[in-house]
């Protein structure tokens, strides 16, 4: 999977990151400030491409100067090309992880113009505005990146995925209490599992520590979970997981259809 191929490594080289002269966040900032500026797109596009290294520094480093500003700027510049759930995203990023009072105090027009255009209702960008103010942000880093990580799975945009779970990375880095809801979130999305389909089968929230299988209450919801969880572990190598998913997948009321695919699915683990 591409999530996890790529960005478990880059989060863990980040983490041993130390604020040295070679990283210099203000220097990003006025760069990035520069070309939004500018708005020429190409070059907006062009150093967008090192904005994830650099978030994740930053994140790494929890209270690097200039860090609010810098993913203020970001999310002009996403918004600038059209990617408004990154524009979003990462308002909600500075507004949950580096809350400014300076920066709240003159934003709050182009959040919620940010917030309309990803097609939210006025009562709910009133609302995720509220969420963020400072003062309702936590003292503890690892209670604020859960707070980004509820507000943003509750946007349902597979554009965040990725970006999502790069965060709950961050998360787990610290030996935080994950929550279970997190917890079923994270394995949907290993798993290939799509963000419509997540939002009909979980929300933020407390849950007890079961297997999400066990949570699913609609037989078609479940089956499709179950296909996808055994696709994906059998071509992962993981057979005796795989297997046991078959077990109880097979317990299910299956359509003759989904008997037939079975077959197949038994022979990728046997072969």
């Amino acid at each position: 999977m591409r999530i996890i191929n790529l960005n478990i490594a880059l989060i863990l080289s980040l983490l041993s990151f130390t604020a040295t002269g070679q990283f210099k966040i203000k220097t990003e900032y006025e760069y990035l400030k520069l070309i939004n500026n500018q708005q020429n797109k190409i070059l907006i596009k062009d150093n967008l491409k090192n904005a994830d290294d650099i978030v994740a520094r930053i994140i790494a480093s929890e209270n690097e100067p200039y860090s609010s500003y810098y993913i203020v700027e970001l999310a002009r510049g996403y918004n600038l090309i059209g990617q408004k759930e990154l524009a979003f995203f990462y308002l909600l990023v500075q507004r949950n992880l580096f809350p400014n009072d300076t920066l709240s105090y003159i934003q709050k027009n182009k959040f919620h113009e940010f917030a309309l255009s990803l097609n939210l209702n006025e009562d709910t960008a009133k609302d995720y505005w509220s969420k963020t103010l400072p003062k309702n942000i936590p003292e503890n880093f690892s209670d604020r990146i859960v707070k980004l990580l509820t507000l943003s799975t509750e946007l349902h945009s597979s554009k965040l995925t990725e970006h999502i779970y790069n965060t709950g990375l961050f998360l787990r880095s610290k030996n935080a209490k994950i929550p279970v809801w997190y917890q079923h979130w994270e394995y949907l999305t290993i798993i290939g599992v799509n963000e419509k389909l997540k939002q009909k089968i979980i929300h933020s929230g407390k849950y007890t520590n079961q297997s999400i299988f066990n949570l699913i209450k609609k037989n078609k919801y479940k089956k499709k979970v179950y296909r996808k969880a055994i696709k994906h572990y059998t071509k992962a190598g993981a057979k005796t997981y795989a297997k046991n998913l078959i077990s109880d997948y097979e317990s299910l009321d299956l359509s003759i259809f989904e008997k037939f695919d079975l077959l197949f699915k038994k022979a990728k683990i046997i072969f």
